[in-house]
């Protein structure tokens, strides 16, 4: 998770995508903010009201299931945020959780006791970026 702050000089062209429930993203092939080059990164339908080329803003991107995100956007003062970030933590602690929790099923001793404690601090983990999604 990382916050990038300065002028938006590009919002590259790009693929857009749908999800089955509405809405999508475009897989923008370059976003430059400020000094930094960003490419292959998403950006929902809803954030992309709010990025125009010469604006300043402050722009919150995380590393999703599949890819780089652009989960929230703050312009003139005003905050905007996606709202995917909670289901891609969740999604990844219960992925770690559903491959560690069954090495710890089939595992004993040590091992079995290291596969909860990964789960733990992964989801503790997984928590402290919610909690920085929330103050952005």
């Amino acid at each position: 998770m990382a916050i990038y702050e300065g002028v938006i000089s590009l919002v590259g062209a790009g693929e857009w995508q749908t999800k089955k429930s509405g809405g999508g993203w475009t897989k923008l092939t370059a976003f430059d903010i400020g000094d930094h080059h960003i490419r292959n990164v998403k950006l929902p339908d809803y954030l992309s009201n709010y990025l125009d080329p010469g604006a300043h803003a402050r722009v919150l991107v995380t590393n999703g299931l599949t890819g780089k995100l652009i989960e929230a956007v703050e312009v003139n003062g005003k905050k905007y945020k996606s709202g995917l970030a909670l289901r891609s933590l969740v999604g990844k602690t219960l992925l770690v959780a559903l491959l560690f929790g069954g090495i710890a099923a089939l595992a004993k001793g040590l091992f079995s006791l290291t596969a909860v404690v990964v789960i733990v601090l992964f989801a503790g983990y997984q928590i402290k970026k919610y909690q920085a999604y929330l103050a952005f």
